[in-house]
């Protein structure tokens, strides 16, 4: 039965061709040495299969989200630097060793650390490049912690959703825009929220504004006629209100199923500074998540700290 399945997934890769079709003319064909066929079912889990053992070549933490790579550990003193290097020249192997190369002039180095010279990396003879801000997933990361690149980014594209449905819908009925308005501009204002919320009154307020020029688009409001009956009529909730029970929700979750979130319950345990400990993230007496004391105002309003003052209101 396993000869009859290997033979089957490399009938399924193998002896594959491409060509090219532009404006009626053809390109040559031309065999596909890598790779797996996009649109296909059986292609993203090959594709897993395939770069699943990358994290036991190294000794840090690894994130894998399909295609996309992130590397990450403390790095306090020389040692660290070396053991860090270490790593990076083992993901080459491996990469070299499946014939899955990284490309070295994309890859970057962020430090979260203010205050340290980052030193020299380098992948493939190539000098990795520094930067004090990158894009994850969707969420621009911010050496100093911070979110203020992420959330303005955000702002302009929510901005241009609410422009392009405006001319797209401009003679529609208000539910038309409104359903728009929810599809396609409110995901830029709350993906990763919970990761990014920010506790400023500066950016809270232009997270609003930009929902207030929704809801003036959808209601076809004009001059300086307020936006609160309206908001009630479409019963869009303030964004800020939103967020927090996104966050709560997301919490409790992690406490209620705290098996199914072990990347998260760990980070628990490492903030409340007891790394040595299996500490349970609920209080011996009432059942409730413990209070984190924090120091610095990125890490009181990071995540979990914010969401259990939030819980415990």
């Amino acid at each position: 039965m396993e000869s009859y399945l290997l033979d089957w997934i490399h009938d399924f890769l193998c002896n594959r061709s491409q060509t090219v079709v532009l404006d009626g003319a053809k390109s040559e064909s031309l065999p596909v040495t890598s790779g797996v066929p996009q649109g296909s079912v059986l292609g993203p889990v090959l594709f897993l299969v395939y770069i699943n053992d990358l994290p036991s070549h190294v000794d840090c933490s690894v994130g894998l989200f399909a295609d996309d790579t992130l590397m990450y550990q403390n790095v306090d003193n020389t040692n660290d630097e070396e053991r860090f290097q270490a790593n990076l020249e083992s993901l080459n192997t491996w990469s070299k060793t499946w014939g899955m190369s990284f490309n070295a002039k994309k890859c970057k180095i962020i430090a979260f650390h203010p205050q340290r010279t980052v030193p020299e990396y380098t992948m493939d003879n190539i000098v990795l490049e520094h930067t004090d801000h990158c894009k994850y997933l969707g969420v621009i990361l911010q050496s100093d912690l911070k979110f203020t690149d992420h959330i303005a980014d955000k702002i302009c594209s929510a901005r241009k959703q609410i422009g392009m449905i405006r001319r797209a819908l401009y003679w529609a009925p208000e539910r038309a825009r409104l359903i728009a308005y929810k599809s396609l501009c409110l995901p830029h204002l709350e993906y990763a929220s919970c990761a990014w919320d920010p506790s400023t009154k500066r950016e809270i307020e232009a997270l609003e504004i930009v929902q207030n020029q929704g809801v003036r688009m959808i209601c076809g409001l004009k001059g300086r006629r307020g936006v609160t009956e309206a908001k009630e009529k479409l019963q869009l909730e303030q964004l800020v209100i939103r967020r927090k029970n996104s966050r709560v929700k997301l919490l409790n979750k992690i406490l209620s199923r705290e098996e199914a979130h072990p990347a998260l319950c760990s980070s628990y345990d490492e903030i409340i500074n007891q790394p040595h400990t299996t500490v349970s993230t609920r209080s011996q007496t009432r059942n409730e998540p413990r209070s984190i004391a924090a120091t610095g105002n990125c890490f009181h309003n990071s995540f979990l700290p914010r969401t259990i003052r939030d819980m415990k209101i």
